[in-house]
């Protein structure tokens, strides 16, 4: 018999920070904007993980460019490229 594992639906605020990489502070304005990310639980706060995963899902590419003036080059030490 085999037993099928779903994902995790819910988790405290600690979890959803190790699982989206996203401090407490923003895990906050998300759950403002969007209705049902937190739950109470007593004095626990629940993360609905998988609604957590929609909305980074649906942030928008961040735009990122060839160089890093802070690392001081262009290739990241790549080999240049024809």
């Amino acid at each position: 018999m085999s037993i099928e594992h779903s994902p995790i639906r819910w988790g405290r605020i600690p979890t959803a920070e190790n699982r989206s990489g996203l401090k407490r502070g923003a895990l906050y304005k998300l759950a403002g904007k969007h209705r049902g990310l937190f739950k109470k639980a007593g004095a626990a706060t629940i993360v609905d993980l998988q609604l957590l995963d929609e909305i980074i899902a649906s942030l928008p590419d961040a735009e990122v460019s060839e160089s890093d003036p802070a690392a001081g080059n262009s290739n990241f030490g790549f080999p240049e490229t024809a």
